[in-house]
């Protein structure tokens, strides 16, 4: 199941990644699998990989994108909520000392939040002409409403 996509500020090491993730979901790091397409997974990780990190290069302010695929039943569970899944992605991006960015679910392709390594969250509109060329860019940012931080 694909939990959420999310876009980081700056690259940032598998490792890094693999320790960061483990730690913030509270799994083991031999769970954690990156991989540079979903479907190019390790053979004979399959039925060990309980998030699988699909890592792609992007353009702008956000320049590393991951794709993360829950694998576990249980792991789904805990992170159904909206609120748990923006908790986990504070506590990730304090661990990894990045800014994020993630859908706020709005039907505006150019509304986002973005979570920074303190844990502020911000409302976001990104440049829309950068983004149909695929380019993250910032126009304008707010401190988030708690509706939107709320939002399903």
């Amino acid at each position: 199941m694909l939990w959420e996509d999310l876009l980081l500020d700056q690259p940032v090491a598998d490792p890094a990644l693999v320790q960061a993730f483990a730690a913030t979901l509270g799994i083991p790091e031999d769970t954690v699998r990156v991989v540079d397409a979903f479907e190019n997974q390790p053979p004979g990780t399959e039925d060990a990989s309980r998030l699988v990190i699909e890592r792609t290069p992007a353009e702008g302010d956000f320049s590393l994108q991951l794709s993360l695929y829950l694998r576990d039943a249980k792991l789904e569970q805990r992170l159904q909520s909206p609120t748990a899944t923006l908790m986990r992605i504070k506590q990730l991006c304090r661990t990894l000392q990045r800014a994020c960015l993630l859908s706020d679910d709005s039907l505006s392709p150019v509304s986002w939040l973005r979570v920074l390594p303190s844990g502020e969250i911000e409302e976001v509109t990104l440049d829309a002409d950068r983004l149909e060329d695929d380019e993250y860019v910032v126009e304008s940012a707010r401190p988030a409403t708690t509706h939107a931080v709320n939002a399903p």
